[in-house]
């Protein structure tokens, strides 16, 4: 029991800790207000050198600016002290508003023997703008410093060294005002991603978990349908929502905070999307591709409070028309009239979302819409010493759905089908000595594989996974995210197929997941089975390339259980132990994934799994099959 003299004290003791916990957040906002009054921020006890501008990208007819903040810091003004985060305020006033405040805290990693720390994201803002600066703190040292920001068309230089840092957009001024909805602001922060329940529909109480890819959350507040749920303050961040009866389309939302309350991550999660809240679809080809066109009708699916802005329909990736009323039919040119031809068709939304899908068009004909489903199998053919093959005819494979022969529909070379390849590295502290060799020949891989068409994204992960780079076409982009990666941490294999999974877009195509990793898993969230399933109905084949000697290699593939991973989503292991191996590893992927056949069948709607086996008529032919994501 407290004396009577203790008490007054720690009475004090609190007061003063809750003063002084709200001293950075006052502090940060009367920084940025003062930069945007003309103040030096060294009169304002400021001593860390900071320069910065905004890149013009763009414009709209609405009187907005589309730009690139560019944030400049020298390494060795940081010091060797300094933190692995550090802590970013961007401000924003134009003619009629209030000033508006945007924080997160961007993870650096080492910054030992680089020049400079630099830190991009896309920024909209008004052409109205009165002023923009940026406060950027250190929160080990408690130094910091700030900028005015130029808006200009020439980026500030930067060496070579730079360790260059990329951030999610800050949606300043783009769209309408939010009016409170928790939802509105900033919505691509992705420091956190809510994992979707494994079976839909999800009725009732249902438990939501976060994927955390920063240690700087401190906690998770959760709504649904824009009502606040709960709050969770500890890690793995999770909550339970009542869903109710029946299933619908229902809206989860979750923020995450750090420990200063500055928000630093969003994400948004439809579940029950059922139908497709957001589907579009190819229901018909009429029409016969050698005589020079086909009729495409599509449908599309739009979520509630959602607004359709267009279908874009492509034949071969070149844009043949666009709709935006229905009925959405288009008359589609086909030029030639190749086995690999394929229309496309993509719905856009007013808020810039959008989604796609791909039919390939048979030489002999196209098939009428018919009310089964049309079920999509990328098939590797390999030889007895697991070599690709190539050339066989559609009478060498054969389809059985719960033992019973399919009709092989369409058969198709897919190599020329988009792919969408998820690029993931193990950036553990483990992996200090072979980062530099594991960049080089993932960078190797993606120059030799990728093409016009085809997009990447970048995962690195130690104790949490996180998204390095969004998918893109630009492997320049992709190459620059290298210089970010460093080693540091645990290993949560599985945790970073269960994210990387999230990155894929729905409905079918090529897609393929590629990780590197030198360790067994650990302290994973997510067993092998949840990894295998989500990477099942994504129809995403996983590698896996296991660096290590021998024996090592080979423990990591039994404990880890990553042979299991591979088999059962069509994908495969490789060991490597040599220099040179790993390019090696990497160039059969490559080969592969260049030597994917695609076989068709309608499948009857009656709700049950599909069990499904593919054969080649070959001797000591074998078959690998993912089933397109459905």
């Amino acid at each position: 029991m407290l004396g009577p003299m203790r008490k007054p004290f720690l009475v004090l003791i609190l007061l003063l800790s809750v003063l002084l916990a709200g001293i950075h957040v006052v502090g940060s906002e009367e920084r940025t207000a003062r930069l945007l009054d003309g103040l030096d921020p060294r009169d304002d006890g400021g001593d860390l050198p900071v320069e910065a501008v905004c890149v013009v990208a763009g414009s709209t007819d609405q009187g907005q600016l589309y730009c690139v903040l560019q944030v400049v810091v020298p390494s060795p003004s940081l010091g060797a002290a300094a933190s692995r985060s550090l802590r970013l305020t961007v401000a924003v006033s134009d003619l009629d508003s209030e000033t508006e405040v945007t924080r997160r805290t961007v993870a650096t990693g080492s910054l030992d023997n680089t020049g400079a720390w630099v830190y991009l994201v896309p920024v909209g803002i008004s052409e109205e703008i009165r002023g923009l600066a940026v406060v950027v703190e250190d929160p080990t040292s408690q130094r910091w410093g700030g900028a005015l920001v130029e808006i200009t068309e020439e980026p500030l230089p930067v060496d070579e060294e730079a360790a260059v840092s990329e951030g999610s957009p800050i949606g300043l001024r783009i769209g309408p005002p939010s009016g409170g909805n928790p939802g509105a602001a900033d919505p691509t922060t992705t420091m956190i991603r809510l994992v979707p329940p494994r079976h839909e529909p999800a009725t009732g109480t249902t438990r939501i978990e976060v994927i955390a890819t920063s240690e700087a959350v401190e906690r998770v507040e959760f709504f649904l349908d824009g009502d606040r749920v709960s709050e969770d303050r500890r890690a793995p961040f999770a909550a339970r929502f009542n869903l109710g009866q029946p299933p619908r389309p229902q809206e989860i939302l979750g923020i995450a905070y750090d420990e200063y309350d500055h928000e630093v991550g969003r994400d948004t999660l439809v579940v029950n999307a059922g139908s497709g809240v957001f589907r579009v679809s190819i229901r018909s080809l009429a029409g016969n591709p050698a005589s020079g066109s086909v009729e495409v009708t599509a449908a599309v699916e739009i979520p509630p409070g959602k607004a359709l802005d267009r279908l874009e329909f492509y034949f071969n990736g070149e844009l043949a028309a666009q709709r935006r009323q229905p009925p959405f039919t288009a008359s589609v040119p086909t030029p030639s009239a190749g086995p690999t031809d394929f229309v496309q068709v993509a719905a856009f939304l007013k808020d810039g979302s959008s989604i796609d899908t791909v039919r390939l068009l048979a030489a002999q004909g196209v098939v009428e819409e018919v009310d089964v489903n049309l079920v999509e199998l990328y098939v590797v053919a390999s030889d007895a010493f697991g070599r690709p093959m190539k050339g066989l005819p559609k009478e060498a494979f054969s389809v059985r759905r719960g033992g019973k022969v399919q009709p092989i529909e369409g058969f198709q070379f897919a190599e020329d089908l988009p792919l969408l390849l998820g690029l993931v590295i193990d950036s553990s502290g483990s992996m200090d000595e072979r980062m530099t060799e594991a960049k080089r020949a993932a960078g190797g891989f993606l120059g030799q594989i990728m093409k016009e068409g085809d997009r990447a994204f970048l995962v690195d992960f130690d104790t949490r996974p996180r998204l390095a780079h969004p998918a893109t076409s630009d492997l320049g982009a992709i190459f620059r995210t290298f210089s970010t990666l460093q080693p540091e941490g645990l290993t949560a294999i599985y945790d970073s197929v269960v994210f990387s999974v999230l990155h894929f877009e729905q409905g079918r195509g090529r897609k393929a997941l590629v990780i590197l990793t030198d360790g067994d898993d650990y302290q994973s969230r997510y067993s092998p089975r949840r990894a295998i399933g989500d990477a099942q109905d994504a129809g995403v084949p996983v590698y896996v390339i296991v660096l290590g000697e021998g024996k090592q290699a080979r423990r990591i593939l039994k404990t880890g259980d990553l042979d299991h991973l591979t088999a059962k989503t069509g994908g495969r292991v490789f060991l490597t132990s040599q220099p040179g191996d790993l390019e090696k590893a990497y160039a059969q992927i490559d080969a592969e994934l260049r030597s994917q056949y695609l076989l068709t069948f309608y499948a009857e709607p009656d709700g049950q799994d599909l069990d499904i086996e593919v054969r080649i008529d070959r001797p000591g032919a074998k078959a690998r099959t993912v089933i397109g994501g459905r």
